[in-house]
């Protein structure tokens, strides 16, 4: 859910951006790769697309890589707090007016996963602080610095695989 886009928006820079309409809501879809670096670890690589609503035009891509620590293990169900970084684009347009934005950000998230055998679904809280260095308003560039796009969201993942722990002191 971005706050806005962008949140400091170019409206304010010698009104580049009049005409913009904010973000709102949006939904992403995407693939990830986990794996299980240890007992207490796992990484991850995700791509990600979203597509906003309403009247905004949103649109965006990006790829992650994730680092998770794994706080607790019981009946099934793990919890875990992580942090990624990534990189990424952003389009907002309208009829007139369209704003492109290339971006890096770091994410932090907080979830549980809960496992079955052969699948297991996993639920997290997240947030997202990205930096704009390069941005675009109607293909000419706008002198933006580094402008700030904190998004909050919520994703859920299910994950096909072999998800039961191994037995203590069994090798192999």
């Amino acid at each position: 859910y971005p706050f806005a886009y962008p949140a400091d928006s170019p409206v304010g820079r010698n009104d580049a951006g009049q005409g913009l309409t904010k973000v709102g809501r949006d939904l992403g879809v995407g693939g990830q790769y986990t794996v299980w670096l240890n007992q207490n670890y796992r990484g991850t690589a995700r791509a990600n697309m979203q597509i906003g609503f309403g009247e905004s035009s949103f649109r965006a891509f990006d790829w992650a890589v994730e680092a998770d620590q794994i706080l607790f293990r019981e009946n099934g169900i793990n919890g875990y707090v992580g942090a990624g970084v990534g990189t990424g684009s952003l389009t907002l347009g309208e009829d007139t007016t369209t704003l492109k934005a290339q971006q890096v950000f770091a994410k932090g998230q907080a979830g549980v996963m809960l496992r079955e055998k052969k699948k297991a679904y996993d639920f997290a809280l997240y947030a997202k602080m990205g930096i704009t260095p390069v941005e675009t308003l109607n293909d000419s560039p706008v002198e933006s610095g580094l402008v700030y796009y904190p998004i909050v969201g919520f994703q859920a993942s299910v994950l096909f695989g072999d998800f039961v722990p191994p037995k203590k002191g069994k090798k192999g």
